[in-house]
């Protein structure tokens, strides 16, 4: 997993929980999958055996819970029916492999769309550049603040791909809450909040006067621009989303 593996000492592991804590909230199926409980998934992170097993748990869950509806609920049943109806059209349809070669086209678009997104290309050469030189110099000088730059700073070009992978509320929007669940939405919002914490601990480097072999002048002007660049687009989002409602 994605943390199994790792020796953490206990201020790292505070880092890398203030960072899964946010993947956690924002992802509805690791909520489902440990009934909301964090600190669970959390340790299922920590240890592969213990995920897995959680795995199959779920997977009886979910079955025992269809097994129920098809008995109790008539209208899941339909739903059942038409689904499998649906499927049997769907790759039983001569015109399937076009219909997949459609979907690789809009998939193709769509990576155009964050591969030429200069907000996207600005966050990958900063992003990068500066979780690799965080993690360097953490190993030498064990400053947490280099840990949690090196932490967060990759997920920000990260989650701009997966806000870009997205067309913004192609589904209707009933309500804030549907708002707040669009994908371009929790993408930026997560793509802003690594950022942030990443300048939080670049300021924390800068006002420490650490002496480290670190362009903190660079990475704080550039992370700034990125994280204004992210708020304005969460700010259209948000007007454009109300527009809806």
């Amino acid at each position: 997993m994605w943390n199994a593996g790792h020796n953490y000492n206990h201020a790292e592991l505070e880092v890398v929980k203030e960072l899964e804590r946010e993947l956690f909230k924002y992802n509805p199926g690791f909520r489902s999958m440990w009934h909301d409980d964090f600190e669970a998934y959390f340790r299922g992170t920590m240890n592969q055996e213990r995920w897995e097993r959680r795995e199959r748990e779920r997977s009886k869950e979910l079955a025992e819970i269809q097994r129920k509806r098809m008995l109790e609920d008539f209208e899941y049943v339909r739903f059942r029916h038409e689904l499998a109806v649906l499927e049997e059209q769907l790759f039983g349809d001569s015109n399937f492999s076009m219909k997949y070669n459609e979907w690789q086209k809009d998939w193709s678009q769509r990576r155009e769309k964050w591969e030429t997104d200069k907000l996207y290309q600005t966050a990958k050469d900063w992003g990068w550049e500066l979780s690799k030189a965080a993690f360097q110099l953490y190993e030498k000088y064990k400053i947490i603040h280099l840990f949690r730059i090196g932490i967060n700073a990759s997920y920000v070009p990260a989650k701009i791909v997966f806000a870009s992978s997205d067309t913004p509320f192609e589904e209707p929007i009933n309500s804030l809450e549907d708002l707040s669940w669009n994908t371009s939405w929790i993408g930026y919002t997560l793509s802003a909040t690594f950022a942030n914490r990443s300048l939080e601990s670049l300021l924390e480097l800068k006002q420490g006067k650490s002496n480290i072999n670190l362009n903190l002048e660079k990475f704080l002007r550039i992370g700034l621009g990125i994280r204004k660049e992210l708020i304005d687009r969460l700010e259209k989002l948000h007007q454009l989303g109300l527009s809806r409602l």
